[in-house]
């Protein structure tokens, strides 16, 4: 790469409070114009401040019922128990413990409830695997999930839960989220919300400020 190719122009607002590297993805975005640089990245905060609410409204809920699921076929420490530890991987240990800890220091009970509040996202996920089908998913999908479709199955419900962490992980870390299908994802996201709760999804479904937020892209 040429000296030239290599130097970025200066972008007021943005140059000098981000790096390089991210003012050189929204030049590349913006079609090198730095107005509308500067104006993607204001857009692209809002934007993923908008996706934060039905995102919340999907992670709890969702945390909500696999924790309902595992409960049911291990009890309220079901992450103690032997037959689920056996299934589980180091990951899976890890973010339990990790959240066991927390919960220790903050002086607060220790159980199910308590550890998935304070566990990963990626955990919740994760136990949608099917390695926890013949003890779990086999008999609580449709209990915990009664308005998942009759064509749709645990493989699509931990796809879309995942699809979900890591846009909202992607928010978490000030990715640029303008080579995304926002829409797409946005659809998803409502979508995993209809199969946990149709309720929670109408009341995410009302808010319009991503879909208005997705029309005013720069």
């Amino acid at each position: 790469m040429t000296r030239a190719a290599n130097q970025l122009p200066s972008v007021p607002g943005l140059s000098g409070s981000i790096s390089r590297a991210r003012v050189r993805q929204f030049m590349r975005a913006a079609g090198h114009d730095a107005t509308r640089a500067l104006a993607l990245h204001d857009w692209n905060e809002q934007v993923g401040a908008a996706f934060y609410r039905p995102l919340q409204k999907a992670e709890l809920a969702l945390r909500v019922r696999v924790n309902d699921a595992f409960t049911a076929v291990y009890g309220h420490r079901w992450f103690q128990d032997p037959s689920f530890t056996r299934r589980s991987t180091h990951a899976d240990r890890k973010s339990i413990a990790e959240a066991v800890s927390r919960l220790m220091k903050d002086g607060l009970a220790i159980d199910a409830e308590a550890m998935m509040a304070k566990s990963s996202f990626g955990l919740c996920v994760g136990l949608l695997r099917p390695v926890f089908n013949p003890d779990v998913w086999s008999t609580q999908l449709r209990v915990v999930f009664p308005h998942l479709p009759a064509d749709q199955g645990r493989h699509e419900l931990a796809q879309l839960g995942s699809q979900a962490a890591a846009l909202r992980n992607r928010i978490d870390h000030h990715e640029p989220l303008v080579d995304l299908d926002l829409s797409l994802q946005h659809a998803k996201v409502m979508k995993l919300l209809a199969w946990i709760d149709p309720a929670l999804a109408a009341k995410a479904q009302a808010d319009h400020t991503v879909p208005l937020l997705l029309r005013a892209k720069p």
